[in-house]
């Protein structure tokens, strides 16, 4: 293993960081058996494959595997719909429709909001967010990867991302609670698609300009040349870092202006 592997291992378990590890552990943990529950036991171990290598090492995609793996698991638990389709050519998905408070659909809601949050939160703090600038003079070697200095971790940051993650999972089977008691119980308009389809209707078509997005703007950015990535890279610093940048000016100006008025009373 080299050493930059070997540098990250130790420092997930540094005290800034062992909180979002054993957060992003205990959420794959409960992932694992809520999928269980449901007959998808092999499709949340081969999504724990993924998860395990991508918190270990800083693998970004994993995430994203692991929510397409839950989405397929959700539909057809225990591939029971991929194997008839291949035995009879007929595609059956066991999918299965909760009205209202689901337990298991709270905790396993929880239990992949942890892990996401975990992964990226640690994955910000072990390497760098962005790369390094080609402008600066100064040899870094490449086996010692940058990373932010723990002693800036505030104390309170897990505290206030554990409540903030609690009051989105809330947020989120309130609206589920009030979508489908309305879908249910209430009279429905002759014209009207269903509440619940019209939001499927808009998760499908929103997901798939997110990806058409994505892809577009991944071929943009791999078009690029050194110097125009480098340039879009300092425009977005500059647009992030504008207020703090001219606050520090300001200052800059004021103590310039300062020391020119005593060098001449002198």
């Amino acid at each position: 293993m080299s050493n930059d592997r070997l540098k990250i291992l130790r420092q997930l378990i540094e005290p800034a960081t062992l909180g979002y590890l054993v957060m992003a552990a205990a959420g794959l943990i409960v992932y694992f058996f809520m999928m269980s529950t449901r007959g998808g036991d092999i499709m949340a171990l081969i999504a724990i494959v993924f998860a395990v290598p991508g918190i270990l090492f800083r693998w970004t995609g994993s995430p994203i595997i692991v929510l397409l793996l839950t989405t397929y698991g959700l539909i057809d638990p225990g591939f029971l719909g991929l194997l008839n389709f291949l035995a009879s050519w007929r595609w059956s998905p066991m999918i299965t429709s909760s009205f209202g408070f689901n337990l298991e659909d709270l905790l396993l809601a929880t239990a992949l909001l942890s892990y996401l949050i975990g992964h990226y939160r640690l994955n910000a703090l072990v390497g760098p967010v962005l790369p390094n600038d080609p402008s600066v003079r100064r040899e870094i070697p490449s086996a010692a990867p940058v990373s932010r200095p723990f002693t800036q971790v505030d104390a309170e940051e897990l505290p206030r991302t554990l409540i903030i993650g609690g009051a989105c999972v809330v947020v989120g089977q309130a609206g589920w609670f009030f979508v489908t008691v309305q879908e249910r119980f209430m009279r429905p308009h002759p014209f009207d698609i269903g509440v619940t389809r019209a939001m499927i209707l808009l998760w499908v078509i929103g997901s798939a300009l997110m990806i058409l997005s994505a892809g577009l703007s991944y071929l943009r950015i791999s078009r690029m040349t050194q110097a125009e990535a480098s340039m879009v890279l300092r425009d977005d610093a500059f647009h992030e870092t504008r207020r703090e940048t001219d606050r520090i000016e300001r200052w800059r100006r004021w103590f310039k202006a300062k020391m020119s008025r005593r060098r001449a009373g002198r």
